[in-house]
């Protein structure tokens, strides 16, 4: 009872900070139409998950800078050709904007006017060396706890109250709470207690709740420890002082705004929606049914333009069209549950107000110039690029498929297997156990059995083989992991997967030529790849400076980093790509063969 009401928090692996890019920064790649800086490389290579690749640091470097350089040479092709829709690359940037321009508004306004003196260090110090005992009362009638306040008031011991009371089993013992288990507002309450003093009612998931503070002992730290409590408490005031900040200005920014929906607009959605889901529920046995971004695109095509271009939303006096909050939705995916289908309006009405309510935030930061930052222009070429690239690496794999008509000799090839044990969920605190649990030296298998985690379906069963060019988007990384291997979190479409390689075996092709073929096709598809990098690589005339890059000193982390923005949202802290680096091999050889 105690926990569940004083919210206890975990940490999350997220970054805060807006990266400052250095325009003259020295460049390890130049090429006719792209190049790619020192601190480039080492942003994308540092918050980039990555399997082992090379047999040093040195060579992890070069795979991924190469890798880079193929994303760069794929952008400047498909621009070069025109071959994606502008439209669609637009709607997505806009709303990777969002993020960015906000958070650099939070940043100049809230944030960077954050004060602290080392008196406040000191108290948040004392909070760190304490520990506090809490004994407490709850009802979910208000009555009930005002009561109780009154005669706790009159002089009435807690001990007394609690006697015949249901959470009286659950503080036999005052419960123990320390430094950074509650979250910033209960923490603030309860800490500035004195021994005996007790808090008014207070409110937790619409129940009510009276804490008092029964003993306060302090602990002893070593030197290291001394200097890991001043860190952690400076960084904690700072996030209590934020938030202070954050509420004051907060109330102030929306006094006077207004927004709304257009009725007959809102209706069409709802309408629209509904056939989606309905399609979709029957397919998925999860209680929670998710649209993503293909699926909610499939209503811009059901829908006439003209429709498509009429306002939904008035954000003051700023249209939004039923499209442009459409392309919304499918970037930030939709989510029902079964069991409140018949709720949906109220669902997307929510959907509507968080965004109205963000986009007030984001078009006063772009009145004040915050979206021509370099910092976030930066940050949105990065995503551009991604988004470009992955575009030109679909066109080349989809072209081959059409191409693909080779006869095999099925009888003396052999197909690869794997086999994976695989964690899927939708919360980043249990991502964070689980990665906690295996940093520690415990074992993937033992950890997931242990911990206490609601896990979704895994794609794979651990006690079965798959091939390998059935793991999905998986089997790039997969191709590259040894065996033992884990790695993750890794963005799916039903949370985060973190995977272990169990094993790997090649086995004869019989009775498995269809897995044959989708392997071959695979290959291929590498290859064609491989060689039309290569090949652009010639045509834009690209060169490296390998000497320059391995003097660049990084941290190889192996797991994706998620940043936090400055009034609310979580992305990648840069976008994913995957290793991608042998067409080098094939590039060398064009150029020897010119010389």
């Amino acid at each position: 009872m105690f926990k569940m009401y004083l919210k206890i928090s975990q940490i999350l692996i997220l970054i805060y900070l807006t990266q400052f890019i250095n325009a003259q920064d020295n460049f390890l790649v130049k090429s006719d139409n792209f190049e790619i800086s020192e601190e480039e490389f080492k942003v994308r290579f540092e918050l980039t998950p990555k399997v082992k690749t090379g047999s040093d640091i040195n060579e992890e470097k070069t795979n991924f800078l190469l890798t880079l350089a193929a994303e760069k040479l794929w952008v400047s092709e498909i621009l070069a050709n025109g071959n994606y829709n502008k439209e669609n690359l637009e709607q997505y940037l806009m709303n990777i904007e969002r993020f960015y321009v906000r958070d650099a508004y939070f940043k100049d306004q809230i944030a960077d006017k954050v004060v602290i003196t080392n008196e406040e260090i000191q108290k948040e110090m004392e909070y760190y060396r304490s520990i506090f005992y809490f004994n407490f009362l709850y009802s979910n009638n208000k009555s009930e706890i005002d009561s109780l306040y009154s005669e706790m008031n009159k002089g009435v011991s807690i001990d007394s109250l609690l006697t015949n009371r249901d959470e009286f089993q659950e503080q036999l013992s005052p419960v123990q709470v320390e430094y950074s288990q509650l979250n910033i507002g209960m923490e603030e309450k309860l800490f500035s207690l004195n021994i005996n003093e007790f808090t008014k009612p207070l409110e937790v998931d619409n129940d009510w709740v009276i804490y008092q503070l029964r003993d306060k002992k302090s602990k002893g730290l070593s030197n290291q420890e001394f200097n890991d409590a001043y860190q952690k408490s400076s960084s904690r005031l700072r996030e209590k002082k934020t938030k202070a900040l954050y509420e004051i200005f907060i109330k102030e920014f929306y006094k006077d705004k207004k927004g709304r929906a257009e009725e007959k607009e809102f209706k069409l959605l709802v309408n629209k929606l509904t056939e989606v889901i309905q399609k979709k529920k029957d397919k998925t046995d999860e209680e929670k049914i998710i649209l993503y971004y293909e699926d909610i695109l499939r209503i811009n095509e059901d829908i006439e333009y003209s429709i498509l271009e009429k306002p939904l939303l008035f954000v003051g006096e700023k249209e939004i069209s039923l499209k442009e909050f459409i392309h919304y939705l499918a970037f930030k995916n939709f989510e029902i549950e079964k069991s409140n289908l018949a709720n949906l309006p109220f669902v997307l009405n929510n959907y509507i107000r968080k965004f109205i309510e963000l986009e007030f935030l984001y078009l006063e930061a772009k009145v004040k110039g915050y979206d021509k930052l370099p910092a976030v222009q930066k940050e949105l070429e990065f995503w551009r690029d991604n988004y470009l690239a992955q575009l030109y690496k679909n066109e080349i794999t989809d072209s081959v498929k059409t191409d693909f008509e080779k006869n095999q000799n099925l009888n003396n090839d052999l197909v690869t297997e794997v086999k994976i044990i695989e964690a899927v969920t939708d919360d980043l605190e249990s991502v964070n156990k689980i990665l906690a649990s295996i940093d520690s030296g415990n074992d993937f298998e033992i950890t997931l059995k242990e911990l206490n985690i609601n896990l979704k379906t895994p794609q794979f069963n651990s006690d079965e083989y798959v091939p390998l060019v059935r793991t999905g988007s998986y089997k790039e990384l997969i191709s590259e992991m040894n065996i033992g291997e884990v790695i993750g979190p890794l963005n799916v479409s039903s949370g985060y997967s973190i995977i272990k390689l169990l094993d790997r075996r090649e086995i004869k092709s019989d009775s498995l030529s269809q897995l044959l073929r989708e392997q071959n096709l695979f290959n291929e598809m590498e290859n064609v790849l491989e060689e039309k990098t290569a090949k652009l690589a010639v045509k834009n005339n690209i060169k490296f400076n390998f000497d320059s890059l391995n003097k660049v000193r990084v941290t190889d982390v192996r797991m994706i980093v998620y940043r936090k923005f400055g009034f609310g949202g979580v992305l990648n802290a840069v976008p994913f790509i995957n290793q991608f680096y042998e067409w080098k091999t094939i590039y060398d050889n064009i150029k020897e063969l010119s010389l």
